[in-house]
């Protein structure tokens, strides 16, 4: 992970950047801070870039320069594989700016070429000296972040957008990559296209196929076991290139002087995608490292109101009503959200996901009992809320809805790891078990997201919705609209606000080869929608839910889909925010 700042100023002075700007990059990295400047035909150019070191055998310090001709790299990405080549163990930083170092030497097409090449997470922004370019972009699935700032004079591409211009600051788009020639100011945009289509000039070709839009259920996922191994054998190899042979460079340090550091953590529901990542994860890590399952919760005060009261709770969902989407819906009180009894609870242990969370580490545990798993409770007061708002709202500029915010938070605080460790142990007056907390603060710089799941096998409510209403048909359709959006979704924006504690997210779903192979399978061959004898819940990522069982997690099989902010209970945490409050809703 890497923080890019990239300032062009046309034949005008240069002005320092933003201080506060300069600080967020820093913080994206802590390992290394470097400025670079170039001069060009009376323009100059800076290049700022911070590192996270996660590859290699030591730190290394961006911008790459060549001596020789004067080009530069700022990179901030992962590049797994290189024509087809594992590089999980090597730095990709140095093997990047090789790749487009050669290909820079002839025409635009030969850098296309190269930037198709690499499969994995990037932005960038790559100077080509010899011809007076500048090129930068993202890959196509948008995962890591990149914003642009222009004035008639003065051009900025940054991996943030904060401080007093932080407004001004656009998401570059995840639809190819772009091109600056110095010489006539005039900018190229290479597109995106499908496989097999041709267009006039230069594009790119996306890394993988479009959904497959068979509606058979010749190769149902619940009676032919092909699909879940087949699956299993791709997660297993993009877990591999994310978790295994994490290197001990930078600030790997703890502050519990007792305990070995963990480097790598899962951000950690307890919800079906998250577990199987952990138990999968269990595979690659050694065995004598901890993995840290980072669990947060906040203090609604909502919620809170009503434990005090000791409000009684419905007894189902309430029928929902006419205009009510389905985030609303989700907010609705069901019995096990709502206290009733006299019992003093701490106000955490009433968020969904904390029970969940809990429920799947003992699971884990029973599952994998020789790794030491370390379940964390990131609880996060409302006080802590108010006073990181208007950061967290800084950080997640452009994006600026009622949901960003609630979304965001979850990840801010999740990330920042800080929080108490739960031990469980059994108790010796009755059946059930006893729990302590120690303060605790996670250095795990590698951050596991289940991201990507539900898109790609059909987990989320609307999906069941489309299919009762239109059949394989429908839910195709709706299918076909999330992968088609899938670059333009929040990738951005969640990593911008988990990058600010200087940890890397990585989403083993979004591993091209993944992604392909859903695509590529008839949607049967990864829910169950219709089958008899299934609902909605179990229908959903049916899939996945095989896995799960494969890898011995029965419980963790039947975990139903529930969005972070409600899971967490970050979404209208006030107290008189209901229903007149949507996750729409501009903030200012």
């Amino acid at each position: 992970m890497c923080g890019i700042l990239f300032r062009l100023f046309r034949k005008c002075p240069v002005t320092e950047p933003c201080p506060l700007l300069l600080d967020t990059i820093s913080r994206r990295g802590p390992d290394s801070l470097r400025t670079h400047q170039v001069e060009k035909n009376g323009d100059v150019l800076t290049f700022t870039s911070s590192v996270l070191a996660l590859r290699g055998s030591e730190i290394t310090i961006q911008p790459l320069v060549e001596d020789e001709s004067g080009s530069v790299l700022c990179w901030n990405g992962e590049a797994w594989r290189l024509d087809g080549k594992d590089l999980a163990r090597d730095n990709d930083t140095v093997d990047v700016f090789n790749l487009f170092r050669d290909a820079s030497t002839s025409e635009p097409a030969d850098f296309i070429k190269a930037i198709r090449s690499i499969e994995g997470p990037f932005a960038f922004v790559f100077y080509d000296a010899h011809n007076a370019r500048v090129w930068y972009g993202r890959d196509c699935l948008g995962r890591r972040s990149l914003l642009i700032r222009e004035t008639d004079e003065h051009l900025e591409i940054a991996s943030v957008g904060i401080g007093k211009d932080s407004k001004e600051w656009k998401e570059v788009d995840a639809d190819g990559v772009y091109m600056m020639n110095l010489k006539t100011n005039q900018t190229l945009h290479v597109p995106l296209v499908e496989q097999g289509i041709e267009v006039d000039g230069l594009s790119m070709e996306f890394p993988f196929g479009r959904l497959n839009t068979t509606e058979t259920f010749s190769t149902n996922c619940l009676e032919d076991p092909s699909p879940s191994d087949e699956l299993l054998g791709h997660l297993r190899a993009s877990m591999k290139l994310r978790t295994a042979e994490v290197p001990s460079l930078g600030t790997f340090t703890t502050l519990h002087t007792d305990m070995k550091p963990a480097k790598v953590a899962v951000l950690f529901s307890g919800g079906l995608d998250c577990t199987v990542l952990a138990r999968l994860a269990h595979e690659f890590v050694p065995t004598d490292e901890p993995i840290e399952l980072l669990n947060v919760a906040f203090e609604n005060l909502r919620v809170a109101k009503a434990a005090e009261t000791n409000s009684k709770p419905t007894k189902k969902k309430q029928k929902k009503k006419k205009g009510v989407t389905e985030e609303e819906e989700a907010e609705q009180p069901v019995v096990s959200e709502v206290q009733t009894d006299d019992t003093p609870r701490d106000v955490y242990d009433l968020c969904p996901d904390r029970r969940t969370g809990i429920q799947s580490y003992e699971e884990l545990k029973r599952t994998c009992p020789d790794r030491e798993w370390r379940f964390i409770k990131v609880n996060v007061a409302y006080s802590e809320v108010l006073s990181e708002r208007q950061k967290i709202l800084s950080l997640l500029h452009p994006h600026n809805t009622q949901m960003d915010l609630s979304i965001g938070m979850a990840f801010y605080f999740a990330s920042r790891g800080i929080g108490l460790l739960h031990t469980s142990t059994p108790s010796t007056t009755s059946a059930t078990s006893a729990s302590t907390n120690t303060p605790y603060t996670s250095h795990a710089r590698i951050l596991l997201s289940g991201l990507g799941a539900d898109e790609l096998f059909a987990g989320y409510q609307r999906h069941a919705t489309a299919f009762r209403r239109g059949g394989h048909t429908a839910l195709i359709a709706e299918l076909q609209l999330d992968v088609s959006r899938l670059g333009k979704r929040n990738l951005g924006r969640d990593d911008r606000v988990l990058s600010d504690w200087g940890r890397e997210a990585r989403f083993p779903f979004l591993d091209e080869r993944v992604v392909g192979w859903a695509l590529d399978m008839p949607v049967m061959s990864k829910c169950a929608f219709g089958m008899e004898g299934m609902d909605d819940e179990e229908a959903g990522k049916a899939v996945l839910r095989r896995v799960a069982k494969m890898l011995g997690m029965e419980m963790v099989a039947r975990e139903k889909k529930r969005a972070i902010q409600f899971g967490a209970r970050s979404a209208k945490m006030e107290l008189g925010a209901g229903r007149g409050v949507k996750g729409t809703d501009v903030l200012h």
